[in-house]
């Protein structure tokens, strides 16, 4: 036959990318206002020929609010490799944010190029702002092949992307808070006599938010020009009248000072628990030395406490130190009977400005 062979166009095999969840899982709880925080790991590798990122799509969801809770979105490629948003490592396009609750953000990217044969590592990383209360959840991820787009760096062709999608992160919860102020109903300054017992000095407020914590250990310090050594102190939770001292109260903790001004730890047994969303009064009563000398000062501040929470461990409370109002220890007056008392005798009916008593 004539006019063969006939050739057709040359046509070229592009190449292809495929994703897989990365190495590093991230943190699983997260600090409200923390920033840069890793939610997903992934890595991109690329077949046959290099492969031109153009876009990603990720979603978010969990009870957390998006919108309400993420203040910004990364996209990094890591050069560290550790699951982390280290200096130096660049941005793929710029930051998102989300415009819907569990809704989707996407990067524009340019001039980010997997060479064919190789593997890049990039890194998702959420700034949460500061209204979470805590335990609220948030899981990204990339859904599906569609949410990446890229195209051949030799052949010009979309690429097929391959993937066990979804690709997800591990869920972030984000951790609650403890806080210790002084309470609304804050014994004022006054005056106390030698003696006194079951003075309430110091009213605290203690709240919990997100989380569980557990509160083994009050640390307290003395103050004032009163020598403290020997106060006995003991910590309640108030109850009954707010602020005082009542039957109604229930026992903590108790302990007595070693030292002048020293410190001293109120050991809760058995540790006492706050709820998510409690909010408790806490009541530090003394008992006043009979022989406190007048005009002596005395106060104490709440100045250290021993706390775990459910999610985010060994915790320090915000808002220590509290101090309470200082107080001041009275004169006494002591009433006995006088050296030369009246003696018995037989009162005449008639008889007037009979003396009966004599005191001092």
């Amino acid at each position: 036959p004539t006019g063969v062979p006939v050739i057709g166009n040359l046509h070229t095999i592009g190449g292809a990318l495929s994703m897989a969840l990365g190495t590093a899982t991230g943190p699983a709880t997260a600090q409200p206002a923390a920033t840069d925080v890793p939610v997903l790991q992934f890595t991109l590798t690329a077949a046959a020929e290099p492969a031109d990122l153009s876009s990603i799509s990720f979603i978010s969801n969990g009870t957390g609010n998006e919108v309400g809770h993420i203040q910004r979105v990364r996209l990094i490629r890591e050069t560290t490799i550790n699951g982390m948003v280290d200096a130096g490592e660049s941005d793929l396009g710029a930051p998102q944010s989300f415009a819907v609750n569990d809704g989707q953000v996407t990067f524009n990217v340019t001039g980010e190029t997997v060479p064919a044969g190789a593997t890049r590592t990039y890194l998702l990383a959420f700034d949460f702002n500061g209204t979470p209360l805590g335990g609220e959840t948030f899981r990204a991820q990339v859904l599906n092949a569609a949410a990446v787009s890229a195209t051949g760096n030799s052949s010009g062709a979309p690429l097929a992307v391959s993937g066990a999608f979804p690709v997800q992160g591990q869920t972030v919860t984000l951790r609650g808070g403890l806080s210790v102020t002084a309470g609304p109903e804050l014994p004022a300054a006054q005056t106390a006599q030698p003696g006194a017992t079951n003075l309430a000095v110091h009213q605290l407020s203690v709240s919990s938010t997100g989380e569980t914590f557990s509160i083994a250990r009050m640390q307290v310090a003395a103050s004032g020009t009163l020598d403290d050594t020997g106060v006995a102190v003991r910590l309640y939770l108030d109850q009954g009248t707010l602020g005082s001292f009542d039957g109604a109260d229930t026992l903590l903790a108790s302990g007595i000072y070693g030292a002048d001004d020293g410190s001293l730890n109120l050991d809760l047994s058995p540790a006492r628990a706050l709820a998510p969303g409690s909010i408790e009064r806490w009541l530090l009563v003394y008992d006043v030395p009979g022989n406190a000398p007048a005009g002596r000062t005395f106060g104490v501040s709440a100045s250290g406490m021993a706390a775990t929470g459910s999610l985010s461990g060994s915790v320090t409370p915000q808002g220590l130190p509290v101090n309470s109002n200082m107080f001041s220890v009275g004169g006494s007056l002591t009433l006995s009977a006088g050296p030369t008392p009246p003696a018995a005798r037989v009162i005449d009916a008639a008889e007037a400005d009979v003396v009966m008593w004599q005191g001092r």
